[in-house]
């Protein structure tokens, strides 16, 4: 299927692999015929549709999010890293902080002309990424051989509602595969960062999206984690089919509380009444492992028994 290149004005109206200008996919309300949602949404209306509604473009109140720092150097990596290009909106800067008035107004400026700010220490490490990624063996497994910067477009058959999904690469294969920044590509802190994250659940969109728009079954899964610091490790991880699983089931319970949310107008909150808390599993398990070194302690009960009588005054 040959992508299709959306131009300034013209809306999505079939599925189909697109070019679609990465903030017209993000923030613009007017791309399709109806509402649309990605796995930053997705994810977002799981949790708590409420902070979805807040940022979303439909909602003529709504406060974007601002790009995070984090988020930044990401897309700059991924850029380099997988695109192999210079992004065109990046700017150096040469301050090495912006505490200064004149450094913040230099940013400013900068910003407001559409502008991404970067310094030039954050530039030199995600060149190393790229020089280290290359020499990567099981990149050619990986990210090799197919589309670039082009979003799978589709519409939901149950709710109406349009799904895109950008993978880093539409693959000419069945090996589906994502690049990620990260603090550590140790496996117990990925598998974290996967829950974390929702990865699992954008890896189960992308495979939907590749056999509803393209009818094609993707067999294997991977993120690439590279480390964000020198000497940039990386980490190939293979994700388990039943990962993915419950990723496309958390995407269609997301899917449906959205189509609820839109019909009845109603965004609620991360509950829709109190809740019960208490100390997380392992913190439980550590304790009661602890359960003969701990004191005993008698209960509320016991010692409103042993409380003295009032006499009034």
């Amino acid at each position: 299927m040959t992508p299709i290149t959306i131009k300034d004005g013209e809306k999505v109206t079939k599925p189909g692999i697109y070019f679609i200008p990465i903030q017209r996919y993000h923030h613009d309300a007017d791309l399709f015929d109806g509402p649309s949602i990605s796995n930053t949404g997705l994810r977002k209306v799981e949790l708590c549709p409420e902070k979805l509604w807040d940022s979303s473009p439909l909602n003529p109140n709504s406060e974007p999010e601002p790009e995070s720092n984090e988020y930044r150097f990401g897309r700059m990596a991924h850029v380099l890293c997988v695109e192999k290009r210079w992004p065109s909106d990046i700017v150096i800067s040469p301050y090495d902080d912006f505490r200064t008035k004149e450094a913040r107004e230099w940013k400013a400026a900068q910003e407001a002309d559409g502008f991404t700010v970067f310094k030039e220490k954050d530039v030199e490490d995600i060149k190393g990424m790229a020089a280290r990624l290359e020499q990567e063996p099981l990149m050619d497994l990986a990210l090799a051989g197919g589309i670039v910067e082009a979003s799978l477009i589709w519409k939901d058959e149950a709710t109406g509602i349009w799904i895109k999904s950008r993978p880093d690469m539409i693959p000419n294969d069945n090996i589906l595969a994502d690049y990620k920044t990260t603090t550590s590509g140790d496996k117990d802190e990925i598998e974290r960062s996967i829950w974390k994250y929702g990865y699992h659940g954008q890896m189960a969109l992308m495979a939907e999206g590749m056999a509803k728009v393209l009818g094609h079954e993707m067999e294997s899964f991977s993120f690439v984690f590279q480390e964000k610091k020198r000497p940039y490790p990386v980490t190939v991880a293979a994700v388990t089919d039943e990962s993915i699983h419950w990723g496309a089931r958390q995407n269609r319970f997301a899917l449906d509380r959205l189509a609820r949310c839109l019909e009845a107008n109603d965004w609620p909150s991360y509950s829709e009444g109190p809740v019960t808390v208490g100390l997380p599993p392992y913190a439980l398990k550590r304790l009661r492992d602890h359960d003969e070194i701990l004191p005993k302690v008698p209960t509320l009960a016991e010692m409103a028994k042993r409380a003295p009588e009032l006499t009034p005054a």
